[in-house]
């Protein structure tokens, strides 16, 4: 959950399909089983945006899949963990992406 809120604070707000702290709906019980598919498909969605946006290599379904697959019983723990090792990626790769930007603006 707090690695979705991080993501798509990374976003820019143009590319944002959510806004970061409708993330915490995921804790409303029966409710947050429902959010976590819409979270799932923003946060892909949003990542998608962003990372065409700064024109960065895609990869994939930016996490979709095993977002999705988290539902399984039994293995929804290995799928979480994959999950948000995935979207922590992602959030490195834009973090160190924006840190690039910035350095190459105060060269000029």
């Amino acid at each position: 959950m707090f690695t979705a809120h991080i993501a798509l604070s990374a976003v820019a707000p143009k590319n944002r399909d959510m806004e970061p702290a409708m993330v915490f709906l995921l804790l409303i019980p029966c409710f947050g089983l429902i959010w976590w598919f819409i979270t799932v498909m923003r946060v892909a969605s949003s990542l998608q945006k962003e990372f065409e946006d700064r024109g960065l290599e895609p990869d994939g379904d930016f996490g979709m899949l095993l977002g999705l697959l988290m539902i399984i019983p039994f293995v929804n723990i290995i799928f979480m963990i994959l999950w948000n090792l995935k979207i922590s990626g992602y959030i490195a790769e834009l973090t160190g992406a924006a840190g690039k930007s910035l350095r190459s603006d105060d060269e000029d």
